[in-house]
């Protein structure tokens, strides 16, 4: 019964998120961010890694971090994986940081998936209760997955939006040193 709720709560979540225009160079998404704004600092949070570091994103300063929420159960995120193992192949070598956060409900599936899909950045399991307020999903009001958040090397949030690499790849390259 637990997973049927947590399923249509999901399915829910999706089906309520706004539709992302295809221009290049849109970085101010439909996406309701709440409490802050695109420019302004992005939320920061404190989460454990595959390996139980603590992992929070104000350590990344100077670094521009791409931040990808998926999850294995989600059909579209385990086909955008291609691109984003090809992004972060592309910037890995620069001032530039992935971290992929699960919404996973089970730990052993989202570390099948990480070998599955041979992720070598950063990879967070962020399932909490609802009720603590240091979800990353959370913080940045995730309507749905897939879902990429770009932060700046000051911690601004420049993107928050689906998977578009167009869109990914300009953004990623009007903030980051070549």
């Amino acid at each position: 019964m637990k997973y049927i709720v947590i399923s249509l709560l999901s399915l829910l979540l999706f089906s309520c998120a706004k539709e992302v225009s295809n221009n290049p160079v849109n970085t101010e998404i439909e996406f309701d961010t709440g409490s802050f704004k695109f420019g302004s600092e992005a939320p920061d949070f404190e989460v454990r890694d595959i390996g139980g570091n603590a992992i929070k994103l104000s350590d990344y300063r100077g670094k521009v971090v791409f931040i990808d929420f998926w999850a294995s159960w989600c059909n579209i995120c385990t086909k955008a994986m291609p691109e984003v193992k090809s992004i972060y192949k592309k910037y890995k070598d620069s001032e530039f940081a992935m971290i992929s956060i699960s919404l996973d409900y089970q730990e052993d599936a989202w570390k099948q998936a990480i070998m599955s899909y041979d992720m070598e950045w950063t990879q967070v399991f962020d399932q909490k209760p609802p009720s603590e307020q240091n979800i990353a999903s959370l913080k940045y009001n995730i309507p749905g997955i897939p879902t990429v958040a770009i932060i700046d090397k000051e911690g601004r949030l420049r993107y928050l939006s689906y998977h578009n690499k167009i869109q990914i790849e300009t953004v990623i390259d009007m903030y980051i040193d070549k």
